[in-house]
């Protein structure tokens, strides 16, 4: 120690007495705010992200919802009976008569994953282009993605045929009669508060026997 530090020392009761010193720890170095950009680009790749979620959650359920026409088949057909009366004596031209007992069980498949109510089914006969009659069957429900079973049964007596009369004999004749089944069905979806209407159209081509009371051919294709 120098001399003239010595003379700076202080003397408390005979010793010396140094100065003291208070050590102040360094301050903390300032915080980083993330600059707005960042939080921008953070909040917009979450709506993003939302708005995707959302897109995909509507597109399921429209997919789910979204209503499908059932599928109608006509899974058997049973010529119950079927006779022809000609009566030629009242003029140059025969007239004919028809009596025809048909009976149908449709399949009816329904692929939406809502149920699906139908007032009837309703099945119309016709014998080259001309309608002969029409049945309906009672109406229910199908429950979602299920299969349902309905009867349809025609059933005329004394039917007055006007047109194809020769064609008829000639048919008769053969032993086949080509009869044409057109089978619409009609329903309403349950979805929620809302009823879309759904219609499908089956068309069915029968080659009859009516001496032996046989369906000889059947061919059936849905129609769009």
């Amino acid at each position: 120690m120098s001399k003239s530090n010595l003379d700076d020392v202080e003397y408390v009761y005979g010793f010396p007495s140094y100065p003291h010193y208070v050590l102040v720890p360094a301050a903390p170095p300032p915080r980083r705010r993330r600059s707005r950009s960042s939080c921008e680009g953070v909040f917009s790749a979450c709506r993003v992200v939302s708005a995707a979620f959302i897109l995909l959650v509507l597109i399921g359920g429209v997919f789910l919802a979204w209503p499908r026409k059932p599928v109608v088949d006509i899974r058997k057909v049973t010529l119950e009976d079927i006779k022809f009366h000609m009566d030629d004596k009242k003029s140059v031209i025969p007239s004919v008569t028809l009596d025809l007992s048909l009976s149908l069980i449709l399949k009816i498949t329904n692929l939406n994953f809502v149920g699906v109510d139908y007032d009837s089914v309703e099945v119309n006969f016709s014998y080259r282009g001309d309608e002969l009659g029409k049945v309906q069957s009672e109406g229910g429900l199908v429950p979602a993605r299920s299969v349902s079973l309905v009867a349809a049964v025609l059933d005329l007596k004394g039917l007055q045929l006007l047109k194809h009369v020769s064609d008829l004999i000639v048919d008769v004749a053969s032993n086949e009669v080509p009869i044409e089944t057109t089978t619409v069905f009609s329903g309403t979806v349950q979805i929620l508060m809302f009823r879309p209407h759904i219609e499908a159209n089956v068309y069915c081509k029968l080659l009859v026997d009516p001496k032996e009371k046989d369906i000889l051919k059947q061919d059936c294709s849905i129609l769009f």
